[in-house]
């Protein structure tokens, strides 16, 4: 654990994240951009919001939820047709035709093989049209809000480094636009949590690290994120050892405006103590092909040791 000084660099007081240590998670922020927390106390349905779920969750689970949705709902009415007798029968058959019944009074289409052909039968036929608009209305706007959702593809670095910078070292990462649109105005914000001791108590500490550049005008190509350690540096006593005694954590925060949707997009991580590589820098990703820069995404986070002497 670091002892505490007065570094020249403010303590930050606006992280979200409190200053004791007691029942903190190991990560506050976990390397996919979540926030390590787990909220207790409400029921499942106080805190669980559909709407989200079905935005955020990945493309497999949304498309086999809408796929399993339709077929359930088909399935289940074509059981109620099957019952009252809209297809007369008892064989699988007959079983098979309700359900396609069914699909077709769905989804409005009604290719006249079957018709309802009693009250009870056209009441259950009015209530699937009903069931079937709301539902394709209500899967087409799911559908635009996963399109039209801002989202940033950065891909970081899976380690950071300490690698000589100017006359002396510098905390690196490194990061990408994964898309073919173009980011513009990309802010960095990178908060150092440090445990320190004060007073005989453990207590937490943030400092936001003033960057060589915290804003580019766009994100063509690749950004290397660089905080020297200087004489201001709120690491600039820090040697391998007590840098891994103060658990430290860089949680990073990157701001843009994506062209293509003309809308701000946001990406975090962070680098716990052990991500970061000391005595290393990265190596390069850029090559020209043809005169055209080419990026190396799959290298992004390749570095090499640095010999000192």
């Amino acid at each position: 654990m670091a002892q505490s000084n007065r570094n020249r660099i403010n303590e930050y007081k606006n992280s979200g994240f409190g200053s004791k240590t007691d029942h903190q998670p190991a990560r506050l922020l976990n390397q996919d951009g979540t926030v390590n927390v787990v909220k207790t106390g409400l029921s499942f349905f106080d805190h669980f919001s559909i709407f989200h779920f079905l935005v955020t969750t990945n493309w497999v689970t949304f498309n086999l939820l809408v796929i399993a949705t339709y077929l359930a709902v088909n399935m289940l009415f074509g059981l109620v047709y099957w019952g009252i007798g809209i297809k007369h029968g008892t064989n699988f058959e007959d079983f098979l035709e309700s359900v396609y019944f069914s699909a077709q009074t769905f989804s409005i289409v009604g290719y006249g093989r079957a018709n309802p052909g009693s009250h009870l039968a056209n009441f259950i036929a009015f209530s699937e049209m009903l069931i079937g608009m709301m539902y394709l209305a209500l899967a087409a706007g799911l559908l635009f809000a996963r399109f039209s959702r801002p989202v940033a593809k950065i891909v970081f670095s899976k380690k950071a480094v300490i690698a000589p910078y100017g006359s002396g070292t510098g905390f690196m990462l490194r990061l990408s636009n994964a898309k073919t649109n173009l980011l513009l105005d990309v802010e960095a914000k990178v908060l150092l949590s440090i445990t320190m001791n004060e007073d005989g108590k453990s207590v937490r500490k943030f400092y936001d690290l003033p960057l060589e550049m915290n804003k580019i005008n766009m994100l063509a190509l690749s950004w290397t994120i660089v905080h020297p350690i200087d004489g201001q540096s709120p690491l600039r006593n820090f040697d391998k050892e007590t840098f891994h005694q103060s658990n430290a954590e860089f949680m990073v925060l990157i701001k843009g405006f994506n062209n293509t949707l003309s809308q701000n997009v946001h990406s975090r991580t962070s680098y716990k103590h052990y991500d970061v590589v000391w005595d290393a820098k990265f190596s390069p990703i850029f090559s020209n092909h043809h005169g055209m820069a080419v990026v190396e995404l799959d290298k992004i986070g390749e570095y090499k040791r640095v010999n000192w002497s």
